[in-house]
């Protein structure tokens, strides 16, 4: 009976688990299933605040959203991208990383991120945490799709506008990073023509696996 009662108590364990995180409102484009409590998704931005493993996917009959992603924790955070694709408003930041915690994405399916002018794509606001993209099939595998995109003075994946990259290590996926204007690809973002600086520094970046474009944009911008 015991045994019995244990393995009823597991499978409603797991059920759970794949319950979405929050109740889901009728207009919320984002699924987010994972750290029961650790996010809030409030006025279209999905916000991570404590560590632990998160699935996102798009919500039945959404192909492609507004809403967006902002890690703030300052634990590990594992995030799975599964056929996410965010086209965000004017002066958004498709995902921001401003916690100080390690943030690993892993990648399922095909992805885009792509902010507005003066954001990339995946914007680290603090250069003090890493970043670590791979493939859910695992390390070295290019399983799974990610085109992160900035367009005016954002970094593909780093810096914003005059902003540094932090640290980005690349172990798997099939990664595409591109700055539309005077941005990295993958590193610093753009800043003003008339600066003599030009913009942020290029961080640490390490590729170990996986394929990886990077593309610059124009003035300044380093691929």
């Amino acid at each position: 009976m015991k045994k019995q009662f244990l393995s009823i108590l597991l499978a409603f364990c797991m059920i759970v688990a794949l319950l979405p995180i929050t109740a889901m409102a009728a207009d919320d484009e984002l699924v987010i299933t994972g750290n029961a409590g650790g996010c809030t998704y409030s006025g279209g931005v999905v916000k991570i605040q404590s560590g632990g493993e998160y699935t996102i996917t798009m919500a039945d009959g959404v192909t492609e959203t507004t809403d967006h992603i902002e890690v703030a924790s300052d634990e590990a955070v594992t995030i799975i991208l599964n056929g996410v694709k965010i086209n965000a408003n004017p002066r958004d930041t498709a995902m921001k990383l401003t916690g100080a915690g390690t943030v690993t994405l892993k990648l399922a399916g095909e992805n885009m991120l792509q902010s507005d002018s003066r954001n990339a794509g995946i914007q680290q606001d603090n250069t003090t945490a890493e970043l670590i993209i791979t493939s859910c099939s695992g390390d070295g595998s290019t399983d799974g799709k990610l085109e992160a995109i900035a367009k005016d003075r954002g970094a593909g994946i780093g810096g914003g506008y005059s902003a540094s990259a932090g640290k980005i290590t690349i172990n798997g996926g099939t990664i595409t990073a591109i700055s539309q204007g005077r941005g990295a690809g993958i590193g610093g973002g753009g800043g003003d023509l008339e600066a003599p600086a030009g913009g942020g520094s290029g961080g640490n970046v390490t590729i170990n696996g996986g394929m990886v474009t990077a593309n610059g944009g124009g003035y300044r911008g380093a691929g």
